[in-house]
């Protein structure tokens, strides 16, 4: 029996064990990947140049530092991949099953949206890794050429000139190719977050629209009555506070990413990686959205109910204070506690910062 006291069948218990698992296993290799990939271009293929530029962050700051840029790189992709197992592995993972197999409960309810946001996924995910192969092996060695060309003679350094094949690969492309499967892999785990979070929103969208639509026909019916009210208004309450809570895990990992990047990741992003960077805050900003959307259509059917008991004649004291949107938003603290707290301490940790930082300067 479950938590609502439905049978469960030990099958589907076992199939959702498994996919967990699955999905683990998937993510931890890729990040075991990635970090493999990382070392080999920081400290086995890699060249002087490379060195200065990006390990010792010269092209980030003007000036030698210590040899800490792969130390961000796997930092980025550290936090990128526990960002991953929760939100993939757990919150979305009804998503990531549904858009994967095209079909299940965890997918759009419309067969033809479902599908088309699925090639549209896929036609994004094959222009991604046209791009970084691109630039890994074209346009960023050339760039990475012209910048230490300029950087070497600030040093008194010798550049090696694109006139020397032999050379040229060594300092310039090589380190490249061995630091694009890092690349790939963490933008191959941006994607799907992107990819599940705008399909969930989208699903949670239709859903709620479903649900309030639901409320407005049951008050509009001659059958309604304050008992039922009550009751129906409830679960759309419970239904409404479960969705705000996914997001907020969702607006809580992006923060922590965007104050990494804003602390330490930009040391190590070059101009495309900044690029790169603001396209993965996207959930960012559809987190937002998706809770003001959902917090919207709790106020409209709070309204519309508050409006129904009063024409019923019957008392709607308690009713406001229990469903009021300000005594809802108090019991999604509760119940997400760890997520608020988190949520306020990564909102006042970058003004402080910045803050500290002016004082000591």
């Amino acid at each position: 029996m479950n938590e609502q006291g439905k049978e469960v069948k030990p099958g589907k218990t076992k199939d959702v064990y498994n996919a967990d698992r699955v999905i683990m296993r998937v993510i931890v290799g890729m990040f075991i990947v990635s970090t493999v990939f990382l070392a080999l271009s920081y400290f086995v293929f890699k060249s002087p140049a490379y060195t200065i530029e990006f390990n010792r962050l010269y092209q980030a700051t003007g000036k030698m530092g210590p040899p800490v840029g792969w130390l961000i790189h796997f930092g980025r992709s550290f936090i990128i991949a526990l960002m991953a197992v929760y939100l993939l592995g757990g919150v979305f993972k009804d998503e990531l099953i549904g858009f994967i197999k095209l079909y299940g409960k965890g997918g759009i309810a419309i067969p033809w949206l479902r599908f088309v946001l699925w090639f549209v996924s896929i036609g994004i995910l094959i222009a991604l890794v046209v791009i970084l192969v691109i630039y890994h092996w074209d346009i960023g060695p050339a760039k990475f050429y012209v910048e230490w060309i300029k950087h070497a003679a600030e040093l008194g350094l010798k550049a090696p000139r694109h006139t020397d094949p032999a050379m040229y690969l060594e300092y310039y492309i090589r380190p490249y190719a061995w630091y694009f499967p890092y690349s790939l892999v963490v933008s191959l785990l941006v994607a799907p977050l992107i990819i599940v979070t705008a399909c969930a929103a989208i699903k949670d969208g239709l859903n709620l629209r479903k649900w309030r639509r639901e409320i407005t026909n049951m008050i509009s019916s001659h059958s309604c009555y304050e008992g039922r009210i009550l009751k129906d208004f409830a679960t759309f309450n419970h239904r409404f506070i479960t969705t705000v809570g996914r997001y907020s895990w969702l607006l809580f990992g992006l923060s922590v990413i965007a104050c990494y990047e804003y602390w330490i990741g930009q040391l190590v992003l070059t101009e495309i990686g900044v690029w790169f960077a603001i396209f993965g805050y996207l959930p960012l900003a559809l987190a937002v959205i998706t809770i003001f959307i959902t917090f919207s259509y709790y106020e409209s059917a709070f309204r519309d109910v508050a409006q129904k008991l009063i024409e019923l004649d019957c008392e709607i004291d308690q009713f406001e204070e229990r469903y009021c949107v300000l005594h809802v938003t108090r019991r999604i603290m509760r119940w997400y506690l760890v997520v608020s707290l988190a949520l306020i301490l990564v909102s006042i940790a970058t003004p402080l910062a910045n803050f500290v930082t002016a004082l000591i300067l």
